[in-house]
């Protein structure tokens, strides 16, 4: 048996996997660039996402507000509309007094 040297087929087996590898690893370096891209693009919605969530919740509570505001108004605006017209009524003059306790003078005079 021959012995043949071994640094033929390692030099072969060495530029071949050189020559396949390199379009292959560019291959990759082009996909993980794109997935970066995809990454940074799916991050960004997500932070616009979760601004919008945020805006909405804020914007909840102020329409209420606002609609609860406006219903008081319009409560407040027809009581005082009520109270402006009894305040303008003409005043109804008569000779009959009312009190509630007898007048200081009547009470001192039949105490003597």
């Amino acid at each position: 048996m021959t012995t043949r040297p071994i640094a033929p087929y390692c030099a072969a087996t060495f530029l071949a996997a050189t020559l396949i590898a390199a379009p292959a690893s560019a291959d990759s370096f082009q996909n993980a660039s794109a997935a970066s891209q995809d990454s940074a693009e799916a991050s960004a919605r997500l932070a616009a996402s979760g601004i919008q969530l945020t805006l909405g919740a804020v914007a909840v509570p102020l329409e209420v507000a606002g609609e609860l505001v406006t219903a008081t108004g319009e409560a407040t605006t027809w009581v005082a509309e009520g109270l402006w017209t009894a305040a303008n009524e003409p005043l109804t003059i008569s000779d009959e007094v009312l009190s509630a306790v007898p007048p200081p003078a009547l009470s001192t005079a039949e105490g003597n």
